[in-house]
């Protein structure tokens, strides 16, 4: 549940509006609002630092606010390109979601995953790149990094096996990692790195791929998963990496993804057709299809 409060009335507040990712639709509907965030960053990241911010909400005779958390980019030097990359990585966010429920549907109770949702903050009085921004809400409990997108193992077995299931499900075409979090399960801010296909300016495509299973050394939740045993190869540019993972509940050359989907999200219900369709249209563009 968000964290709310009072709203005060000496709060400085500005015209907003959210922009959310729909699956059953693949569309964004967008909604106006009003927001305060913190002049003053409290935490950073490679490429975004962190605001706290607080959405105004009027119910009825009561005002209070609901806190969340504004990501600007650190790296983008222009509206348009901030823009782009406040919408690729909310998509991004929803496609490790879908890859969380494959994770989930094989993985034992004590090691369940989940990404919060991300949506996309649009401040129409700002100019620059400071007018867009990715909005998730703020998580309670000690926050961690697990691995990063550089090969880095930072600790926490369910994340490390979380990111071999997508390489290996894959069959070498993504993996998603640079998890962090807070509970050892519950991600924000990951990175996709993908042999095809565009997911964000962290994206270092095999390169990436191949850091994390050279760094990888599997555990007891990639065996409950059922995941083969990572065994690391030089790869052909000097660095870490192992041959591509084929069969064995791998995705493989030809694989069926729509059958692969069908009924993923969890709790026994079907995946939406509209992230079907979208999961079906970035697959086949990673696997040259």
């Amino acid at each position: 549940m968000p964290a709310t409060r009072q709203a005060t009335t000496g709060e400085r507040m500005e015209p907003a509006v959210k922009h959310t990712y729909i699956c059953a639709t693949d569309d964004w509907i967008s909604e106006p609002c009003e927001v305060s965030i913190a002049p003053s960053s409290f935490a950073q990241g490679g490429m975004r630092k962190c605001h706290k911010c607080f959405e105004k909400v009027v119910d009825g005779s009561k005002v209070y606010s609901i806190e969340s958390v504004a990501k600007f980019s650190m790296i983008h030097r222009d509206e348009r390109m901030a823009k782009a990359s406040s919408f690729s990585d909310a998509k991004m966010q929803m496609v490790a979601e879908y890859w969380a429920q494959q994770f989930n549907r094989k993985s034992p109770p004590a090691n369940k995953v989940a990404f919060v949702v991300a949506q996309v903050l649009e401040l129409p009085s700002r100019n620059g790149p400071q007018r867009w921004s990715s909005l998730e809400p703020l998580l309670s409990g000690e926050y961690a990094k697990f691995n990063n997108n550089a090969g880095a193992v930072l600790g926490g077995r369910t994340a490390q096996a979380f990111s071999h299931f997508t390489a290996h499900e894959s069959a070498n075409q993504l993996c998603i990692c640079d998890l962090q979090g807070v509970g050892g399960s519950l991600f924000t801010d990951p990175q996709i790195h993908a042999v095809k296909g565009t997911f964000g300016d962290g994206n270092l495509g095999r390169g990436g791929i191949d850091s994390f299973l050279a760094s990888h050394r599997c555990n007891e939740v990639c065996a409950a998963v059922g995941l083969p045993k990572v065994e690391p190869k030089p790869c052909r540019n000097g660095g870490g990496g192992m041959p591509m993972m084929m069969g064995g509940g791998g995705i493989g050359d030809g694989f069926d993804l729509g059958k692969l989907m069908q009924g993923g999200m969890g709790g026994g219900a079907g995946m939406s057709m509209g992230m079907h369709k979208l999961l079906d249209k970035m697959m086949g563009q990673m696997l040259g299809g």
